[in-house]
């Protein structure tokens, strides 16, 4: 079982605590820890052929934020704030900071739900003289109707916190 860790969000990001660069080590945003992808096709009768596509993945790891900017960093991702600001994490993704009165959150530590997707097809081909084809299809994407989300509220300061927010990227 491979992890991926980084210690940045990107090639431009700078740190959140550039005193404390421990803080930055987490898990990559892209950690994906397994991929299960199964397709299947079968030709049925009357040139008809129907296929199938599924999907799934563990959730990744999103970018957790803090409520709030206590040291004014601007470009940077924040994870510190004020040790009496009300949050709504689990108390392992806490721990103090080195400026006495503040907290920080972990990097990254928001993991998304998994992802479960099965697409199927059908497609009748047509001969049309003895040269051409034309193939007609049916598909339909997340035939289960899985609730599958791409993004989740990750400050660590709202109500809302760890809740899947809206995605068109995914059906």
């Amino acid at each position: 079982m491979a992890k991926l860790k980084d210690s940045t969000n990107g090639a431009f990001a700078y740190p959140s605590n550039q005193f404390d660069l421990a803080d930055e080590w987490s898990q990559f945003l892209d950690d994906q820890r397994h991929t299960l992808n199964l397709d299947g096709s079968v030709s049925l009768p009357w040139v008809i052929s129907s296929s199938f596509f599924y999907h799934f993945s563990p959730g990744n790891a999103f970018n957790t934020i803090a409520p709030g900017n206590p040291f004014n960093y601007a470009g940077a991702n924040n994870w510190a704030f004020l040790s009496t600001t009300p949050i709504f994490v689990a108390p392992e993704a806490i721990y103090g900071s080195r400026a006495p009165g503040y907290s920080t959150v972990k990097r990254n530590y928001l993991r998304g739900k998994a992802i479960n997707r099965l697409d199927w097809r059908l497609t009748k081909a047509v001969k049309i003289k003895e040269k051409w084809q034309v193939s007609g299809i049916i598909e339909v994407f997340n035939v289960l109707n899985y609730q599958n989300y791409g993004t989740y509220n990750s400050n660590v300061g709202l109500a809302t916190f760890g809740r899947p927010a809206y995605s068109s990227n995914l059906a």
